[in-house]
């Protein structure tokens, strides 16, 4: 089926603009995929498609607020933060899926930041299972190098240099195409040049208590991922507290020859072949 555009609107008046995938036949879950901080809601879209076209599952993709589609006036006044985007853009668009699809098993998906605040909901009521991608607990020292220059760069001089000049982050400065605001920027910042305490002790986020789920947790690494290493990634699963599982699977791109997985390109088409990794629809678990 063709995709379709949502609209999710909460009481207090934030508006998300979305989209859905389903297959032909009911779906037996749908996926909420909470995307990384800069990526464009499209970039998913071959991902999404596959989910509804070969594995039977609806998939929720959406734009957190103040991300895309914002003017640069407001931009600048943005004050939006990372627990707006992953704690409350979230549970709006879960708690939509839920009215919209009753009864259907909630899968939820977190690419980078979205996997990190996945681990932070205040309510996991109705989440059948959790998966992270390319999410971990890192610092800028513990980067590759070269890539630990760029990172230092990027956190210290041109991203502090690029809000100074016009007000927000742009998105050509991370290469990726959507606009950051300024609030978003240096908490980011703050959580990855600080190792795993910034974000574990961050006290503006939900305390989350994951031994009252069912949900297994599936944490995914790529091995030639600069940005989140597989060590750094595994040691998520410490925001996971009392989790009653938790998978850790480390792609690598040698298995079927692909050029790169890395931080991103693991959701791009050339990648197709490790999807149903990330997923791992074939095993029995709660909403399978």
């Amino acid at each position: 089926m063709e995709p379709q555009k949502l609209t999710f609107e909460s009481a207090d008046g934030v508006r998300l603009n979305g989209t859905v995938f389903t297959p032909e036949q009911p779906p037996k879950a749908i996926v909420i995929l909470n995307g990384a901080t800069g990526v464009p809601e499209r970039f998913y879209r071959h991902f999404a498609a596959w989910l509804a076209e070969a594995r039977g599952l609806a998939c929720v993709t959406y734009t957190y607020r103040d991300m895309e589609d914002t003017s640069p006036k407001a931009m600048r006044r943005s004050r939006v933060t990372m627990r707006n985007w992953g704690i409350d853009d979230a549970q709006l668009v879960r708690d939509t899926v839920r009215a919209r699809f009753p009864g259907v098993p909630i899968w939820m998906i977190g690419h980078s930041i979205g996997g990190m605040l996945m681990s932070k909901q205040p309510s996991l009521e109705g989440i059948s299972r959790a998966i992270t991608v390319a999410s971990g607990l890192v610092s800028h020292k513990e980067h590759p190098m070269p890539y630990r220059a760029a990172v230092w760069l990027f956190w210290f001089v041109l991203g502090p240099l690029g809000i100074r000049a016009v007000g927000y982050l742009p998105g050509e400065t991370i290469r990726l195409g959507s606009t950051v605001p300024s609030t978003v920027f240096w908490q980011w910042r703050k959580w990855c040049t600080s190792g795993e305490a910034g974000f574990l002790a961050d006290d503006s986020l939900p305390r989350s208590d994951w031994s009252q789920s069912e949900a297994p947790v599936r944490i995914i690494a790529m091995t030639d991922d600069p940005i989140c290493p597989p060590a750094t990634a595994f040691r998520l699963e410490r925001a996971f507290p009392g989790a009653r599982e938790v998978q850790k699977v480390a792609l690598d791109p040698a298995r079927e020859g692909v050029k790169e997985l890395g931080h991103l390109s693991v959701f791009r088409p050339a990648a197709a072949a490790y999807w149903p990794d990330i997923i791992d629809d074939d095993r029995d678990a709660p909403g399978a």
